[in-house]
């Protein structure tokens, strides 16, 4: 973070177009984001909010949605926030809101005083003004981007004839893009992911029902894409690509960038905290903070009877809506539940899984989330949510092929997704061990979100008692 004279005293003393890029983010404090601080804190074994933290929240949740996220926005400029500027309070913000607090040299309570906002903004300017960052609107979808023009000079008409923005040297492209009205979002997302690509290493990936992000490197490059989907379905997105060189000082410009995308301009703002589907909060009130409920994710496996981790066990009650569950049976890792409820649908257990699975989960909210898993050594490489332990791992047939038996930890949204960590999992056979149940005979492997669709009704979302 720097001042005025600090900015125009320095110089960078590089002469590739690698290096005048690269120290351009560094002279602006742009490089490495420091410590990960998370946004959420999904782990009921960790501290409760302090409340210190609660009436920053406050402070900062009565103010309107358009404001907070644009502190959020200035904050990434300013003092390094890695989250997504959502308006949704969180240890981020609070983080990032002290960090600046402590460059001001002002107590460091991380409620932003209004000589301190008008601080934040003026500093945040600094930067954008020195890589001349300003939202440009695409002419014919009219979808709104930051791009940095300092870097990326070159203004022109991509392949889908939106606008595309490079750098001189062409190490960095910007593209805006539309999907073709035979395209879906799970049908992109699989193209998008697929590991027939030579070359090409999937680094993150993360499906929703209305946006998707990927993020991945070559040998030479690294990339970001989001597609959204709007109201009317089209599908609507931008990826960028840059010279892997430029890591890490150009991961947090995509953050930047990120921040500012607009797929629909003037379409209600969406918080992934919001379950799809659900409205949006009312910003006017203030919220109060509480610790997070702690929930569980349980999977049914016969009629009435459910399997989870072993580690809801600690749990004093555990209840489905109004509905008691009684556990049955526990094991070192897994818990059996019998759970009265009608509607639900048992899950098959499959017969030979491989090395890549569906997670299924249901979040905080109760909301079903989809996203992609990779199966090694009793671990599945996946995108855990609040409320994930339990999760259910299916094959492309919609067989149960292991359950996630380690809560989801810490982690810090990059771009506003959670990014993927290693959880331990039980497998099929030691669900059919633990559980009695029978392999099912092979079946017909469809897409993500057809699996999703009809095995979503036997993930359920467990209220844990404390």
């Amino acid at each position: 973070m720097l001042t005025k004279s600090q900015l125009g005293g320095r110089k960078v003393g590089k002469n590739t177009n690698t290096g005048r890029i690269a120290g351009f983010l560094l002279m602006l404090g742009l490089g490495c984001a420091g410590p990960a601080f998370p946004q959420a804190s999904p782990n009921a074994n960790a501290p409760r909010v302090d409340p210190a933290q609660a009436a920053a929240a406050r402070a900062f949740e009565a103010l309107d949605l358009a404001e907070r996220r644009a502190i959020q926005r200035d904050l990434i400029w300013a003092a390094k926030f890695t989250g997504a500027a959502t308006g949704e309070f969180g240890p981020l913000t609070f983080a990032a809101v002290k960090r600046f607090e402590a460059e001001l040299k002002r107590p460091q309570d991380g409620i932003l005083a209004p000589e301190e906002r008008r601080l934040l903004t003026e500093f945040a300017n600094i930067g954008r003004k020195a890589l001349d960052f300003v939202i440009e609107t695409d002419p014919a979808s009219k979808m709104r981007i930051g791009v940095p023009r300092e870097i990326l000079k070159k203004r022109s008409t991509g392949p889908a004839g939106l606008s595309r923005w490079q750098d001189v040297a062409d190490l960095v492209t910007l593209d805006l893009g539309l999907g073709k009205p035979e395209d879906t979002l799970e049908n992109l997302f699989e193209r998008g992911t697929s590991a027939s690509v030579v070359g090409r290493k999937i680094t993150y990936k993360l499906l929703r029902p209305d946006f998707f992000v990927i993020s991945g490197e070559t040998q030479t490059g690294r990339f970001y894409r989001r597609l959204e989907k709007g109201p009317d379905g089209s599908l609507r997105g931008f990826a960028i690509g840059f010279d892997k060189r430029l890591s890490p000082e150009f991961d947090h410009l995509v953050i930047a960038i990120a921040s500012t995308f607009e797929a629909m301009p003037g379409a209600p703002i969406a918080s992934f905290a919001l379950a799809p589907g659900s409205s949006a909060p009312n910003t006017a009130a203030t919220r109060p903070i509480a610790p997070e409920a702690k929930r569980v994710s349980a999977v049914e496996i016969a009629p009435g009877k459910f399997i989870t981790a072993a580690s809801a066990a600690i749990c004093r009650s555990l209840t489905l809506g109004s509905a008691p569950v009684t556990i049955e049976k526990r094991g070192d890792a897994l818990l059996l539940l019998a759970i009265t409820r009608e509607g639900g649908k048992p899950l098959a257990l499959a017969a030979n899984p491989g090395s890549e699975a569906i997670l299924l989960q249901r979040d905080r909210n109760g909301a079903l989330q989809t996203a992609n898993a990779l199966l090694s050594g009793g671990l599945a490489e996946a995108p855990l949510q609040s409320g994930g332990v339990g999760a259910a791992l299916l094959d492309r047939a919609g067989r149960l092929v292991g359950l996630v038996v380690e809560e989801p930890r810490l982690v810090t949204q990059v771009a506003g997704v959670v990014p993927a960590s290693r959880y331990r999992y039980a497998d099929a056979k030691a669900l059919a061990d633990f559980a009695g149940l029978t392999p099912a005979p092979a079946a017909t492997p469809r897409a993500m979100s057809a699996v999703a669709a009809e095995a979503g009704r036997s993930v359920v979302s467990l209220a844990c008692g404390e």
